[in-house]
């Protein structure tokens, strides 16, 4: 996932829900972590999803 233009998060770990504006995932430490959306872009394949998208997706399965 990307941050920004300049940094890159390696996050692993398992959502476990989401608020308005933030994704909360769980580090697997135990720990639940906050991740706000417009943080958020994730690119697979050439194919960029920001996290609003992201969002609205994922509440969709």
């Amino acid at each position: 996932m990307r941050a920004n233009s300049r940094t890159y998060l390696g996050i692993s770990g398992r959502v476990v829900g989401f608020t308005k504006n933030c994704l909360v995932y769980d580090d697997g430490g135990g720990d639940q972590k906050i991740l706000p959306l417009r943080h958020i872009v994730m690119e697979v394949e050439g194919l960029r999803v920001d996290g609003r998208t992201l969002l609205r997706l994922l509440q969709e399965l």
